[in-house]
């Protein structure tokens, strides 16, 4: 799936990834934010992620373009399946990944 920056409006995006698997689903989603960020996308926060029968992934993130009023220092690479745990307790996932900086 690829982003448009048409999609982008008011520093809101909403998108869907459709995968099988949690993890799958997680990989794709983390990939499609750094596309973003690569992009000049500064991410602040994923406001909304809902994960629908392990098959597709819906995310709302907040965030802003990149300009002279911010000042960043790294970036993210890549995203890893090293370690990556997905956990569901009492019907919410707990998350772990690493990534490549």
């Amino acid at each position: 799936m690829q982003f448009s920056w048409d999609e982008i409006s008011e520093m809101l995006y909403r998108g869907v990834v459709w995968i099988v698997g949690v993890k799958s689903l997680l990989y794709d989603f983390l990939e499609q934010l750094v596309v973003l960020l690569n992009e000049g996308f500064l991410l602040h926060h994923v406001s909304m992620i809902k994960i629908e029968k392990e098959t597709s992934l819906k995310a709302t993130v907040v965030g802003d373009m990149i300009d002279e009023k911010y000042d960043v220092n790294s970036e993210v690479k890549a995203i890893t399946y090293h370690d990556m745990e997905v956990k569901k307790l009492k019907g919410k996932y707990m998350i772990q990944v690493i990534v490549d900086i």
